[in-house]
């Protein structure tokens, strides 16, 4: 069955686009993007690790998977890719090999890794059929290609590997051939970018707090009425509930996962910013130095209890005893679970049914399900 489809008129007319589209970067991602289908996936990407040995490196492309997605994964999940460090570490490990998620690492362990909680599990990624298309040496850097699989999704079959197989020698030399013919583009011009069109606000820093870059979304939300983030002498402010903070403390704690912020402007409404430690740093034009962290604001409170505290003014208790009512919790079983009497929950929900203008505790639970 392998041998039939790598065969196959369409096969071979997408082989064709693949080496048509060498020098185009929008093309070329494209062009693997045709053979989703083959592979039953909902996402295709390349992704060229950083190497200081090889200044054009750092490139990275992708099909099926949105601008944040390739953001985050190129600045700071490559190097905690649970998959790819199973791969390194297998003796098989070179050029050629083929490899399916659920043989690298058990689904039940990938499960409890910082990889999947934070990035595989926020995108909805189930599996991954990858293959090393180069292996880092004195004449070239090491390149992954990727299929994906999204929620829950079948793991992929020992038959999809071969024919995976067939494919890894022709991206790689439409790879070498890429950076020969646009060296500008494979150094990672797309991801500049695609940073600069995203409508999330991601801004790089220095270790001081220094603003090194930021993209048009960052630009606005500082300039912003009733801004999260404010620039003072050229480092990052954050409108914290006890007034505006510098972000150099909080770089200084910043460990190797990503650590998330909560902000509350003065009028009274929630962001959380994420911020990251930036990988790669030798050859990413976005993340030379002094750049260390990439922090992306996000709208909106990380939870509904501190949603309901900071925005609508209920009390701690008020605010837990509203979210357990939407876990379908009676107000006896809260009570119970908050060490409190049956009186006392029924005067927080009274109270924060007040604080939210409504009449009945159903509506109550609407609220806070929608925030």
């Amino acid at each position: 069955m392998q041998e039939e489809l790598t065969r196959s008129p369409q096969w071979l007319a997408a082989i064709d686009h693949l080496y048509d589209a060498v020098g185009r970067e929008h093309q070329l991602a494209q062009a693997l993007g045709a053979f989703r289908h083959f592979f039953d996936a909902q996402s295709a990407s390349f992704f060229t690790v950083a190497d200081a040995r090889h200044p054009q490196t750092s490139h990275i492309g992708a099909a099926g998977m949105t601008d944040q997605m390739l953001v985050e994964y190129h600045a700071h999940y490559s190097v905690h890719d649970a998959w790819v460090h199973a791969a390194v570490r297998r003796s098989d490990f070179g050029a050629g090999a083929v490899y399916r998620g659920s043989e690298l690492v058990p689904r039940n362990e990938m499960q409890r890794t910082y990889f999947a909680r934070n990035f595989l599990a926020r995108h909805g990624i189930s599996d991954v059929l990858a293959a090393v298309v180069e292996i880092g040496t004195g004449e070239g850097p090491t390149s992954f290609v990727s299929f994906h699989r999204f929620r829950e999704r079948r793991p992929y079959t020992a038959a999809q590997a071969r024919a995976l197989r067939t494919l890894a020698p022709h991206m790689r030399q439409v790879l070498r051939l890429h950076r020969r013919l646009a060296p500008r583009l494979a150094v990672g011009a797309t991801l500049h970018e695609i940073v600069r069109r995203l409508e999330t606000p991601l801004v790089f820093l220095g270790a001081d707090g220094l603003i090194v870059d930021r993209n048009l979304a960052a630009q606005a939300a500082l300039a912003d009425a009733h801004p999260w983030l404010r620039e003072r002498a050229g480092r990052l402010c954050l409108a914290r509930e006890t007034g505006w903070q510098e972000i150099a403390p909080e770089l200084q704690t910043l460990g190797p996962d990503m650590l998330v912020l909560d902000l509350v402007n003065d009028v009274r409404r929630c962001a959380a910013l994420e911020l990251m430690p930036v990988q790669g740093a030798a050859t990413d034009p976005f993340a030379k130095h002094p750049a260390v962290a990439i922090a992306s604001l996000r709208r909106g409170a990380r939870n509904k209890t501190l949603a309901l505290r900071q925005v609508h003014g209920l009390s701690a208790a008020e605010a837990r005893v509203a979210v357990q009512l939407t876990e379908s919790r009676s107000a006896t079983e809260i009570a119970s679970a908050m060490g409190l009497s049956i009186a006392t929950i029924r005067s927080h929900i009274a109270a924060a049914m007040g604080k939210l203008g409504v009449e009945r505790q159903a509506q109550l639970v609407s609220v806070v399900l929608a925030l």
